[in-house]
């Protein structure tokens, strides 16, 4: 029983844990793009 609960729980868990890194990443890149276009003069 504990460790098909562990497999169970463990699988999502892995997946959870890899796509925050592609969001972040994905938030980083946001970012600078607002930043440049901050800076960068409008016209």
């Amino acid at each position: 029983m504990q460790i098909k609960h562990w497999q169970a729980s463990g699988q999502p868990q892995a997946r959870s844990r890899k796509t925050p890194k592609v969001v972040r990443r994905q938030k980083r890149a946001l970012a600078r793009l607002a930043q440049k276009l901050r800076l960068r003069p409008k016209g």
